[in-house]
C-alpha cells in the first residue's frame, strides 16, 4: 500500500479535515458499505503503523481511541 492509493488518500483527506477523531467515526464517514468499511479499517491500522495517523500507543487502542493526523500530512489537502 502506498500514498496515492485511493483508499489511503481518502482516509488522509478526511483526517486532514477532522484533525482529531476516532477510528469508528473516521470509518463511518469514509464509507457506508460494511464491506468497504472493513477494507478501510485494515488501511487505517496500516496508516497508524506508518505513523501517518497517530494515536496514544501507551494506551489500549480500539475503535473509540483518539486518533489524529501526523503534522507532516496535516496540510496535505485544503480543508473543505
Amino acid at each position: 500500500m502506498e500514498l496515492g492509493n485511493p483508499d489511503v488518500e481518502l482516509l488522509i483527506k478526511i483526517m486532514c479535515n477532522l484533525k482529531l477523531t476516532t477510528p469508528k467515526n473516521l470509518i463511518n464517514l469514509s464509507a457506508q458499505d460494511k464491506q468497504k468499511q472493513e477494507e478501510l479499517i485494515y488501511i487505517l491500522w496500516y496508516l497508524v503503523s506508518r505513523n501517518i495517523i497517530c494515536c496514544d500507543l501507551d494506551s489500549p487502542i480500539n475503535m473509540n481511541s483518539e486518533i489524529w493526523i501526523d503534522d507532516l500530512f496535516a496540510n496535505r489537502y485544503d480543508q473543505e
